[in-house]
């Protein structure tokens, strides 16, 4: 399985709350403490390695659970990417159930990240359970340095791509990349419960059936793209089917 460099850093305490403590770490030994971090997902990896977009709606969903203590919060993140061939950098965005260890408690977000994966965070706790929100990373050139760049852009909830707000178009091209698509969680600690969103009876939806998850080669219009799921993940727990260049995943322990 290709190594993956995703969201790596939470910035935690995006709020401060006076008197907040720390709730103690649940622990579940189903899952391996053995790995830092898991995946369970798809990706599009062209010949040519030219992929100038990606888009998707994804499910914003409050089910799962996450902890802290250390060394870093825990974390389950859903998200849609572009990724350097040679595995480091990486360009994406999505959705964040972090654990805040100033407020004792999960928060959800919306999260982007670029170089090594550092995670930025808005709109912490503004969600509505099941809305979808409809994100979108492309190459563009920018008119003043010529710098070839990727825009990275939340385009709401309404439906569609046509009202996008930027927020980040730092991150320059990669000369080849391939476009994973995953739900990822980082245990944060040796056995460290962390459950993906989404569960066996009400998963949770990368794509729809009128906007499923596309992407763009070189010069090429937007279309659907041979995704394939390859991202395992370790923890039994985690679910994932594919269908009609759509995903859904799910924990199993979620109802």
């Amino acid at each position: 399985m290709r190594s993956y460099i995703a969201i790596v850093a939470v910035l935690a305490a995006v709020l401060a709350v006076s008197g907040a403590r720390a709730v103690p770490a649940a622990t579940d030994f189903s899952c391996p403490s053995s790995v830092a971090s898991d995946f369970d997902g798809m990706e599009w990896t062209p010949g040519s390695g030219d992929i100038s977009g990606v888009r998707a709606p994804i499910e914003m969903r409050f089910d799962g659970l996450v902890c802290g203590g250390g060394p870093e919060e825990a974390f389950a993140s859903s998200w849609i990417a572009i990724e350097s061939s040679a595995g480091n950098s990486i360009t994406q965005i999505g959705f964040l159930h972090f654990f805040n260890s100033v407020l004792g408690t999960g928060e959800f977000c919306r999260v982007w990240a670029i170089d090594g994966g550092a995670a930025h965070t808005y709109g912490c706790n503004q969600q509505t359970n099941h809305t979808i929100v409809y994100f979108e990373i492309v190459r563009f050139t920018d008119p003043s340095t010529h710098a070839i760049l990727y825009d990275i852009l939340d385009c709401g909830t309404a439906g569609g791509y046509g009202n996008c707000a930027s927020e980040n178009s730092t991150q320059g091209a990669y000369s080849s990349a391939f476009s994973p698509v995953a739900a990822e969680t980082d245990y944060g600690q040796s056995a460290c419960t962390v459950r993906i969103m989404g569960s066996t009876t009400d998963a949770q939806k990368f794509g729809t059936s009128s906007f499923p998850i596309e992407g763009t080669l070189g010069t090429s219009s937007w279309q659907t793209r041979s995704y394939n799921g390859t991202l395992i993940p370790t923890c039994s727990h985690y679910g994932n089917t594919f269908k009609s260049f759509r995903m859904w995943t799910w924990d199993d322990r979620n109802s």
